[in-house]
């Protein structure tokens, strides 16, 4: 049977010969497809091949059957009937919008296509602009296409049936009872402490011949004094979701499973908990049944839902916009949940954790350790020195752009973009060393101490090369992404020393159960570290972007530890992390001294007013001076120096390539402010006979 135009039809004002009324049926139809195609199906299916994004925000399956509904059907429907009602009412108004609306969400739908088919952006928008154009008249006019898109009306069923039962998300749905885990005896039970941090190569530690950078890093050094530090370990995988299943159950990742109890039921917390008391804060993993770790905060539905809708609204604002419209967005590759908070733009005092609906931190885990008996375990994911890198050694924060600037999983071509972000990551580590030493001083004070197991490690690591992936495991990459630090201490030991052992996070298990000695434990990949004959022939395997073999022995001073000493040196303090660009000699060098005339140009500090009222001692300094510039004299290979109240701060040379509209940033030692207001300039460096001197760039 012909389906017949409803009475509820408007006038467009078509030709003759060609269709002149739309019904409201023909509209909510074609919106609520364009719609599900552009939004909901594509947000639906990367979340659930990202399951750790739902575990992250300790998503129930009431919550991802929410999700799913809000993005599959409300959503839609919101866009359509409001739209659908407008033509009726408004016929004029709503045709019109009814058009854009159409052709702009048609356009976003293949532009999605064309971005991974086509290198220009423009050129990609024009032609889906065009197509969406064509579309959005073409419903207009075409009686035929009018009638075959209100059947679009049943395409969320089908999105929403795609997810909740064939995609890998349905596990979070219907999830099977988890196989009750093995047993365990056992027979020397200790306290026992992980710590793991997150993206840190271990040659970020070292100095020039391989040893830890006693100078920069002494909370990592005093590690030396009672741990081992096996320094020749490495991780199994780039990525955070991958690592963390197989540390916390000793065997392999298992792509599309849920990283829980319930996916991997044989884990350190069901190994332990029934004996013992557990304190755990997982950031990509839900490891610990919340039967075992009962006693620990957990959001409300109200934080948990406002958290998740600000996350998936950044999604879905990723996956609807071109890509060069995204710079201004939060990045969603620098953690799981919380995107928000890694907005570009943020004053000192966002960066405060806020007392409502606050993550247990490093200072709940530092208390935890207090209460520590013969049966206790502490573990602890903490995201750093992991980007947005805004940590300055001895404490500091800096407010300003804390993204990462890169292009996807690779780094822009600007080696001296990357170089900043080096330097950024290096100083971040140095705020993650100041904690170290609180993690010691504490632990070092409870009566557990000296019988405890404790293990530090990282995840995995990031590389530091122009045009090269920053974390994506490769041949060219290993060094950086995939060795890192692991330092064990075993119950009763109170010497550190360095073994050259070839170690894998693998072993981070086996080490547990073999310390405690463990019976009936499952069969685990990797091998105990305590083992007083090591395997010297060991080879491991690296599962990145490449699949790589890594050989059994491996010499401390690589070539990534090699770059990183020639540009930042080692064993100097922070200065030369501070001032390692080519005119770093002039740092603390009066204006007076070394200004030219001045040169008119269009110079805009970023956020200025942020360099009033410095106050140390609220925790933040504006240390990241950005701004963007227009000058003749002013090109992509200009140096510049900063000033701060007179006195060159630091120096860095103009962006090639910047992803947050700034042409210039650099990073300004927390003691060149002063208590209130602060005076921040800009110069050009001219290089004479005489040696460099200034120009101060003016508004002209």
């Amino acid at each position: 049977m012909k389906l017949q135009k409803s009475q509820d039809a408007v006038d467009v004002g078509a030709p003759k010969g060609t269709s002149k009324r739309i019904a409201s049926p023909d509209v909510i139809g074609s919106l609520i497809l364009v719609v599900s195609l552009a939004m909901s199906q594509p947000v639906l299916d990367l979340l659930s091949r990202n399951l750790p994004f739902f575990t992250a925000h300790e998503a129930s399956a009431l919550d991802v059957v929410g999700l799913a509904l809000l993005l599959a059907v409300a959503v839609p429907f919101l866009v359509a009937l409001p739209l659908a009602a407008l033509v009726r009412l408004a016929p004029r108004t709503g045709v019109g919008l009814y058009a854009l609306s159409l052709g702009v969400l048609t356009a976003s739908v293949v532009l999605q296509f064309l971005e991974r088919m086509m290198s220009s952006t423009g050129l990609a928008v024009l032609l889906a602009s065009v197509i969406g154009a064509l579309l959005a008249f073409a419903c207009l006019r075409i009686e035929a296409l009018q009638t075959s898109l209100r059947w679009g009306t049943l395409v969320p069923g089908a999105v929403l049936g795609l997810f909740l039962v064939f995609s890998p998300g349905s596990q979070l749905v219907f999830a099977a009872d988890a196989a009750p885990p093995d047993s365990a005896v056992i027979g020397n039970p200790a306290p026992v402490v992980i710590l793991v941090l997150d993206e840190l190569p271990v040659q970020s530690l070292m100095d020039a011949k391989g040893d830890i950078d006693a100078t920069r890093y002494p909370g990592f050094a005093r590690l030396l004094e009672d741990f081992t530090w096996f320094r020749n370990t490495v991780t199994m995988h780039h990525n955070t979701s991958h690592v963390l299943p197989m540390l916390l159950s000793g065997g392999s990742y298992r792509p599309d499973t849920e990283l829980s109890s319930n996916g991997y039921p044989n884990n350190l917390f069901t190994l332990l908990g029934e004996s013992y008391n557990v304190w755990a804060h997982e950031e990509v993993t839900a490891m610990c049944d919340p039967e075992v770790c009962r006693d620990q905060p957990r959001p409300s539905t109200t934080e948990r839902w406002q958290l998740l809708l600000n996350d998936t609204t950044i999604v879905a604002a990723h996956m609807l916009l071109p890509e060069e419209a995204t710079a201004g967005l939060p990045p969603v590759d620098a953690a799981w949940a919380g995107f928000g908070d890694l907005a570009p733009e943020q004053d000192a005092g966002s960066l405060e954790d806020s007392d409502d609906a606050r993550e247990p931190d490093f200072d709940d885990f530092l208390e935890s350790l207090e209460s520590m008996d013969a049966h206790s375990l502490r573990y602890f994911h903490y995201m750093a020195p992991h980007h947005p890198w805004r940590s300055l050694p001895g404490g500091l924060l800096y407010p300003g752009d804390v993204g990462i600037p890169h292009r996807t999983a690779e780094w822009g071509d600007d080696q001296h973009v990357v170089d900043r972000a080096h330097q950024r990551h290096l100083l971040q580590t140095g705020y993650v060393d100041g904690q170290i030493g609180q993690f010691l001083d504490v632990l070092r004070e409870t009566p557990a101490y000296e019988d405890s197991l404790i293990l530090v490690m990282a995840d995995h690591g990031i590389a530091f090369t122009a045009g090269g992936y920053f974390r994506g495991g490769t041949n060219e990459n290993i060094e950086e992404v995939g060795f890192v630090p692991l330092f064990v201490k075993t119950p009763g030991q109170v010497r550190g020393r360095i073994d050259e052992r070839p170690a894998s996070l693998h072993d981070v298990l086996p080490t547990v159960v073999d310390a405690f000695e463990i019976e009936s434990a499952w069969s685990m990949a990797g091998i105990s570290l305590l083992e007083d004959q090591p395997d010297l022939d060991r080879r491991r395997v690296f599962e990145g972007l490449d699949r790589i073999e890594l050989p059994p022995r491996h010499e401390p001073v690589d070539d990534a530890l090699a770059r990183k000493v020639a540009l930042f040196g080692a064993g100097q303090g922070w200065d030369p992390v501070y001032n390692f660009e080519r005119y770093g000699d002039l740092v603390g060098e009066t204006i007076t001294s070394l200004a030219l005339e001045e040169e008119p140009a269009e110079v805009e500090l970023i956020d200025p007013g942020r360099y009033g009222n410095v106050d140390p001692a609220t925790g933040a300094v504006p240390a990241l001076v950005r701004a963007s510039i227009r000058s003749a004299t002013v090109t992509a290979d200009t140096w510049l120096a900063v000033a701060v109240n007179g006195t060159v701060a630091t120096t860095g040379r103009v962006h090639s390539w910047t992803p947050d509209g700034a042409d210039f940033s650099a990073i300004v030692p927390p003691e060149s402010f002063v208590m209130g207001d602060n005076e921040v300039t800009l110069y050009r460096i001219e290089e004479t006979a005489r040696g460099p001197f200034l120009h101060l760039l003016t508004r002209g």
